[in-house]
């Protein structure tokens, strides 16, 4: 079987899995693996998952705040193991396997390392397993402190030449200035700086921000770009078909 090529990277932000009472939400972490499913079903496309969320489980496992840099660290190295095993379990039920990939920004910007990712993804979905990619918090705390793997996605999306860019987050797109959410948005006409406002509508540690940043770059690579909430029934499939869900970033 020949390498298949990318044409979908997912990003579910850790606000995605996160219950109200702070817990990882299972019954929308099974939900958005079978919406990965249907669509992959619907196009034959193959996924690549970047997920957040380590925190959440490390954080529940140790039963304890986390609040300073070291203590999320913490919570990250102990939750990642966690939530993967929850995934594996999910996507078993598809009868498909799942790897863990964990990398840091810097990884992107070193050719090598660059060639061996992507090589790695292609070998993965050539076997039909899901790659599931979040960023090395032990190691590097740039999605601790900034962008909620959304930089990550972008850089992944880029790398291998996917077509589209799925961005989940607790937010149904990118708001206007009369509060609706715009529908679609070309990115060579409107400026970052004039439709953001973090502290008004701050989405986990990136805020809309650098989910807009990284939907930019995305864009500029000829990479399709959805900003859609991703507790929203069926929004991936409703991406993949451009069925009036979230942004549309052109």
């Amino acid at each position: 079987m020949g390498v298949l090529r990318v044409t979908r990277v997912v990003k579910i932000g850790s606000r995605v899995l996160t219950t109200a009472d702070g817990q990882l939400d299972l019954n929308q972490m099974r939900q958005l693996v079978s919406d990965i499913m249907a669509a992959q079903k619907f196009d034959g496309s193959p996924v690549v998952l970047v997920s957040s969320g380590a925190i959440i489980c490390g954080s529940g496992v140790l039963n304890s705040p986390v609040n300073t840099l070291p203590e999320k660290q913490a919570a990250a190295a102990v939750g990642q193991g966690f939530l993967m095993a929850e995934y594996r379990r999910f996507f078993r039920d598809f009868g498909l396997s799942v790897a863990q990939i964990l990398v840091t920004q810097d990884s992107f910007e070193n050719p090598e390392k660059r060639h061996n990712i992507k090589n790695t993804l292609d070998a993965l979905l050539a076997k039909q397993v899901i790659p599931i990619i979040n960023e090395n918090d032990t190691v590097s705390t740039a999605e601790i402190n900034l962008g909620d793997n959304d930089q990550l996605a972008s850089l992944t999306a880029r790398l291998i030449t996917a077509s589209q860019l799925i961005l989940l987050s607790d937010v149904d797109g990118v708001y206007g200035a009369n509060g609706q959410v715009i529908t679609e948005l070309n990115s060579q006409l409107v400026s970052i700086d004039s439709l953001v406002d973090d502290a008004r509508r701050c989405v986990s540690n990136g805020g809309m921000r650098s989910k807009l940043l990284a939907a930019y770059d995305a864009v500029a690579a000829n990479i399709a770009v959805t900003i859609a909430n991703g507790s929203t029934p069926n929004v991936i499939m409703r991406a993949v078909k451009n069925h009036n869900i979230g942004t549309q970033i052109i």
